[in-house]
């Protein structure tokens, strides 16, 4: 076995063990360690009340021209932003470096928020 079969054996324990030493020395990902529990749960629940706001956005109540607009951005933006990037991908004079990342923030803008309303299931 070489040296890097090893260190690929052994990367999913270094993985946790850094994620672990990051909590520790951190805090978890989830509550911070000055947070109290009560504080906690209310900036929870203004969470999901923000998620729910955002999911009723889409649905009726708002009038029809408003409701065609906002169902067009997403995926006009990110049409373009994608072009974009495949133009620069292909170019082989362009450096893409920026444009990966406004990639990347225009396909998590688009299916982040909508995953995350759908785990939490408002």
């Amino acid at each position: 076995m070489t040296g890097l079969e090893i260190l690929a054996a052994f990367a999913p324990a270094l993985s946790t063990a850094v994620q672990a030493a990051a909590r520790h020395f951190f805090g978890s990902a989830g509550r911070p360690k000055s947070m109290q529990p009560a504080e906690w749960i209310e900036m929870m629940k203004a969470d999901t009340e923000r998620l729910k706001v955002l999911a009723s956005l889409d649905g009726e109540g708002a009038p029809a021209g408003v409701q065609v607009i906002r169902a067009l951005v997403r995926p006009v933006t990110a049409t373009a932003v994608t072009a974009a990037y495949i133009w620069a991908q292909l170019s082989p004079d362009i450096d893409a470096k920026g444009l990966e990342s406004a990639a990347a923030s225009v396909w998590f803008y688009l299916f982040g928020e909508r995953t995350l309303i759908r785990i939490k299931g408002v």
